[in-house]
């Protein structure tokens, strides 16, 4: 037995964490709702309009930590490239795609943006006595 069989069956003895075969390349039916679900999304989204795929990028990421406390325990360890394609790599391709829309639109600065001008100081206050005041009435 090598190394690779010895650490694959140390592994699968965990419960709830299991290192699939890597033959083993299908989408789970968790996985094929949620693209679903996106590719509905992206067909709704404006790709001009920067503050459109700000909000589908949160509302993608809520979905998929909405899909994460639901589906079987088995799916929420599934975050490699080995096995069957689930929720989480569908939120990463996802979330990648809208991540490189964004920067096309607006990239990244490559300077320092300047310095705001500093605040305008207050008028100084004036001590002394202002028309009207202090005048007592001797009637």
């Amino acid at each position: 037995m090598d190394f690779e069989d010895r650490f694959y069956s140390f592994w699968n003895r965990i419960e709830g964490l299991e290192v699939a075969d890597s033959e083993d390349d299908t989408i789970c039916i968790y996985a094929l709702s949620f693209q679903k679900w996106i590719d509905e999304l992206a067909n709704l989204i404006d790709r001009t309009n920067v503050i459109a795929i700000n909000q589908t990028k949160i509302l993608i990421t809520d979905k998929y930590f909405d899909w994460e406390r639901i589906v079987p325990q088995t799916h929420r360890q599934r975050l490699g490239v080995h096995g069957h394609t689930c929720i989480y790599q569908i939120f990463k391709m996802a979330y990648e795609k809208l991540r490189i829309l964004e920067l096309s639109m607006v990239p990244p600065p490559i300077y320092l943006p300047p310095q705001p001008p500093p605040p305008i100081p207050k008028p100084p206050n004036i001590a002394g006595i202002f028309i009207g005041e202090g005048i007592d009435d001797e009637k």
